[in-house]
């Protein structure tokens, strides 16, 4: 006999005479004349009873303990009886707190009249099923000595049914989890095995349309089983799968070839020597979606208590396959529908207004430069946050078109409208919506999607951009062509006046004369060499180079820029060398030296400040350099522009030379001027260095290489 858990006294034993000065406490009488009076009682009890002497030898026993003898084996008329029930107690039980105990003890205590009873359970196992049985036993008194009564109840079911529920309490709860479905089968399997003392049992989840076994799991002798059915014909499998399984709920594995229609092959020889069962596990059309084979259980072996235990877990097995393919299914179509949008460049939203609530997909946190996670999602899933990162300049016209679609009953709105990012710059966003409305319609939910469309709107503006400039040169043409007919008006009157200024030179009788017509002949000689720039200026210069010198070229270019720069703003001139011979684009070099210049003065505004060009010469040998900036080694002049202006920002610095990129305000700039210079020096296989302190100013430094 073997003990298990949940055994515990009962009733608390008696107090040793030791401990209570008062002695025992005293045991009832159970009969105070012949036990024979009890006897006759006990053998109406369903429970083995038997009753014991004060020296455990056993006394009597009922006719539920007699026919427990026979059926189970036990020889001999007696079944005990004479015998001492104390050689056959010396195991030990553990109750519900933990404690072991004797049961020959606990007998003991009773027999002698310091405990009044105790209370235990245990397996017997029988060859082929797993029985357990509560064993309690109370005293009595016959005459002057104290004997025990002791009763033996078989409580399989009750302990069946406990397990059983726990079992199917714990898959079901893997199963709401949403566990993976080859361990939920395989904790089934144990179950079946468990439950069904003596089974072995494998599960596997079932396609019929192509006889296809999936989350194959169990003992491996069982799951052989699954192996020899695929060795069939895919024709065979799918009548078994398919049409066997669906009209029969047990199908006996031994008959299962021949039923199959191989009778004869080697996989109806295995099968026909297989002792066991194949179980359908339906789903809700009641068509089969797994299989159970049980080894050590027939049909004809199976009691009617095993037979609903079996539809009880096969349905549990079918809840959860059945929400295995569920999950799975919606896992792929969430995923196809992930993809679709991703695709799309689109960030989904939807938007509960009855709660004010609202969800935002991954993709709305990339478009904004937000990392898709709890903290942010408390800012992005937030009406009010979202609308406080619109530009304020689109807020009134973006609120305008919702509220309308609102109010006016429309199903759908889309509207466009910068919005904040992450790092503080703008990026636009494209926004449709659909509204959907109660039976009253009222508006009480929209749902939605942004687009990043920042590229197109780039696009736009540099559309913009090129149309500007391309009006811009068309207009400077136009003034190229009309400057150069007044520049050829004036040179043809500067003729005769120099002309002549010469005659009367040669002619003048005094000193004073002289001076007179020397100084109109400097102002007339100003004027020609002034015409002839205005005249270089508006010819197409093209790409055609010539050697000259750059630092008297760099002069000539200031000359003519002085008129350009605010009178509160001095241009300071160094030559440090006095001459650089380079193959420039004359025409593209003024444009260099005019843009950094008048860009210098911009940054300097209407303050009082100072604009200071220097032009030395430097040797650039650093292999480093020279394949950052993809020039070769030698000679280069440099001709450094620095201005006293407010310096340039670190976000702008980064972005200095973009093409259309301009802090200057609508109207002022189209951001094409330092990529201009950025071109032609490049052209002129050159480069450019900027160096910034804010607040101190800005240093650009040009480099052209010697011929």
């Amino acid at each position: 006999m073997t003990v298990i858990s949940q055994a515990s006294d009962i009733i608390p034993a008696a107090a040793d005479s030791s401990a209570d000065p008062r002695g025992p406490a005293p045991v009832p009488a159970v009969a105070q004349h012949d036990p024979s009076v009890i006897f006759n009682a006990f053998d109406a009890l369903q429970s083995q009873t038997a009753v014991l002497g004060h020296d455990g030898k056993i006394l009597y026993v009922n006719e539920a303990w007699r026919q427990f003898g026979l059926q189970n084996g036990y020889a001999g008329d007696d079944l005990g009886v004479g015998r001492s029930y104390l050689d056959h107690a010396d195991v030990s039980i553990v109750d519900e707190t933990g404690n072991e105990f004797n049961v020959r003890t606990a007998l003991e205590k009773v027999l002698n009249g310091v405990s009044s009873g105790f209370y235990g359970e245990y397996v017997s196992d029988s060859p082929r099923e797993r029985r357990y049985f509560s064993v309690y036993a109370g005293p009595y008194v016959a005459g002057d000595e104290i004997g025990a009564v002791v009763v033996h109840t078989n409580i399989t079911s009750r302990r069946s049914a406990m397990a059983e529920l726990e079992a199917e309490r714990e898959i079901l709860q893997s199963i709401a989890a949403g566990g993976p479905l080859d361990e939920i089968l395989h904790d089934l399997t144990k179950t079946f095995e468990n439950l069904l003392f003596g089974s072995q049992c494998a599960i596997a989840a079932v396609l019929p349309e192509i006889a296809s076994f999936q989350s194959v799991t169990g003992t491996p002798r069982a799951a052989r089983v699954f192996d020899s059915i695929s060795r069939l014909t895919l024709a065979r499998r799918i009548h078994l799968t398919g049409d066997l399984c669906a009209q029969s709920d047990v199908l006996d594995l031994a008959s299962l070839g021949e039923v199959c229609g191989e009778a004869g092959s080697k996989v109806a020889n295995e099968l026909a020597a297989t002792s066991g069962m194949l179980l359908t596990i339906r789903g809700m059309d009641k068509r089969p979606i797994g299989l159970v084979a049980m080894l050590g259980r027939t049909i004809f072996t199976m009691s009617v208590t095993e037979s609903a235990l079996i539809q009880r877990l096969c349905a549990v097995a079918g809840i959860a396959i059945l929400s295995a393919r569920s999950r799975t299914a919606l896992k792929q179509s969430e995923e196809r529908y992930a993809l679709a949008f991703e695709g799309a460049n689109d960030g989904l939203w939807d938007w509960d207004m009855r709660n004010n609530e609202v969800f935002r997909s991954a993709r709305c946190y990339e478009i904004l430069g937000y990392k898709s996670d709890s903290e942010n999602a408390s800012r992005m899933d937030n009406v009010g946050w979202w609308i406080a990162q619109i530009h304020p300049d689109d807020l009134a016209a973006t609120s305008a078109i919702v509220e309308k679609c609102l109010e006016d009953g429309e199903s759908a709105f889309a509207m466009e409208y910068r919005m904040r990012r992450a790092d503080n710059s703008y990026c636009w966003i494209s926004d449709r919506g659909a509204v959907i409305r109660d039976a009253e319609g009222r508006a009480c939910r929209a749902a939605g999607s942004i687009t990043d469309i920042s590229p197109r709107k780039l696009a736009e503006q540099q559309r913009r951009a090129l149309e500007e400039q391309l009006r811009q040169t068309q207009k400077s043409e136009a003034l190229g062509t009309l400057a150069g007919g007044i520049a050829h008006d004036i040179n043809n009157t500067l003729v005769p006046i120099l002309g002549t200024v010469d005659l009367m030179l040669y002619d003048a009788s005094d000193e004073q004369m002289t001076e007179s017509l020397k100084d109109i002949q400097n102002a007339a000689t100003k004027i020609r060499d002034l015409v002839r720039q205005i005249l270089a200026f508006s010819r197409n210069g093209g790409s055609e180079r010539s050697e000259i010198d750059l630092v008297a070229e760099v002069g000539v270019a200031l000359r003519m820029l002085r008129s350009m720069v605010p009178t509160t703003i001095s241009l300071d001139f160094d030559p440090r060398i006095e001459r650089f011979d380079a193959a420039v684009n004359q025409t593209q070099l003024h444009q260099v030296i005019m843009n950094l210049v008048s860009n210098a003065a911009s940054a300097i505004g209407s303050n009082k400040g100072a604009v200071r060009i220097s032009v030395d010469e430097i040797e650039v040998n650093d292999a480093r350099k020279t394949a950052e900036q993809h020039v070769s080694a030698g000679k280069f002049c440099r001709i450094s522009i620095v201005d006293s202006g407010s310096g340039i920002a670190p976000d702008v610095m980064a972005r200095l030379f973009d093409p259309f990129f301009t802090t200057k305000g609508v109207g002022k700039g189209t951001g094409l001027g330092l990529s201009v210079v950025q071109g032609i020096v490049r052209e002129h296989h050159g480069f450019i260095e900027v160096s910034n302190e804010p607040g101190a100013g800005a240093k650009f430094d040009v480099h052209f290489p010697s011929c």
